[in-house]
């Protein structure tokens, strides 16, 4: 069987979870763990992956397995990227990095009697909203870091195209100049060998009365002008050639920085999200009563305290 090992790890953690037994630390789920200690990439591998219900009920069930207090189950939970905190109707809740509200007993699979006789009472704990408070405050200080990590990428990534681009420039100058010199060495040779072919004394002489002095000459600049295009050929290619090569470098650079810009952006999406999340948590603690709850505390600050409220109507005693 391929990858027994780690197949047989999961079996393993299987029974320890079915059977309620607390849970070594070599069995727990690494890959469940507090985002606030994520690197900037296995942030965004994190959010790519996306929410796994299995996951998280793996999670859970982990930290509730290897815990047998209160602090220790909310020092498990923080470890795997949950905060433990009370809940409007289900006593014991639990929330994760992105505001996501999951009821232990549900999640767990143990009753509210179970977690009451581990964990105590749930009046100690901080609400759901002040825990999302806390999350989001926490999550956005963590942001912060990524926004600079991103910004140190930058930076970086700029020094090493400046030094790319140097190193190339450098050495594209010195192609050109190598190409340079190797055809004005190779233009003397054959400008040399052209003129070798132009007999002289009494032998050149009779070259030009018959006429192949002239037939020489015409043929030494047929190849002259073929050498000089052969020439201007190879330069034109190399030309091509290195501008092709900084083209691609260009390219290569304008994709990374919008890899980098579109980083930035969801970092920034992310921290404004947070922000929000905990502006709105704040808000909602020291939000006005609404319209009922204002008309009825006006009944009874016009109701006199001293004498009960009197029916209308007709009584047995009118």
């Amino acid at each position: 069987m391929s990858h027994s090992h780690r197949k047989l790890m999961d079996v393993s953690r299987e029974l320890y979870l079915e059977h309620g037994w607390k849970m070594p630390r070599g069995l727990t789920d690494q890959t469940s763990r507090d985002p606030r200690n994520f690197t900037l990439e296995e942030w965004q591998q994190a959010k790519r992956a996306g929410h796994d219900a299995k996951e998280i009920k793996m999670a859970m069930q982990d930290a509730w397995a290897m815990s047998d207090s209160k602090t220790a189950f909310s020092n498990a939970l923080e470890e795997r990227g949950l905060w433990l905190a009370r809940g409007d109707r289900r006593g014991f809740v639990a929330v994760d990095h992105e505001g996501e509200v999951y009821s232990l007993s549900r999640w767990v699979g143990v009753k509210a009697k179970q977690l009451r006789e581990r964990l105590g009472d749930e009046a100690d704990l901080s609400s759901v909203d002040e825990t999302t408070a806390r999350m989001a405050t926490a999550m956005s200080q963590k942001l912060e870091t990524f926004q600079r990590d991103l910004q140190a990428q930058k930076q970086a990534e700029s020094k090493r195209y400046e030094t790319k681009r140097m190193t190339v420039v450098a050495h594209q100058r010195a192609e050109r100049q190598a190409l340079s010199t190797a055809q004005a060495q190779r233009e003397v040779m054959e400008h040399q060998d052209r003129q070798s072919r132009l007999r002289s004394g009494v032998r050149g002489l009779w070259d030009r009365l018959t006429g192949t002095h002239k037939r020489t000459v015409e043929m030494n600049d047929q190849e002259a002008a073929l050498a000089r295009q052969r020439d201007l050929t190879e330069r034109d290619q190399q030309v091509f050639a290195q501008l092709k090569r900084r083209r691609e470098m260009v390219e290569a650079r304008s994709a990374e920085r919008e890899n980098l810009k579109v980083q930035s952006q969801e970092i920034v999406a992310d921290v404004s999200r947070y922000q929000d999340l905990a502006g709105h948590n704040q808000q909602a603690e020291h939000a006005p009563p609404d319209r009922e709850e204002r008309f009825e505390a006006f009944k009874e600050s016009r109701r006199p305290d001293h004498e009960p409220h009197e029916p209308r109507g007709p009584t047995l005693e009118r």
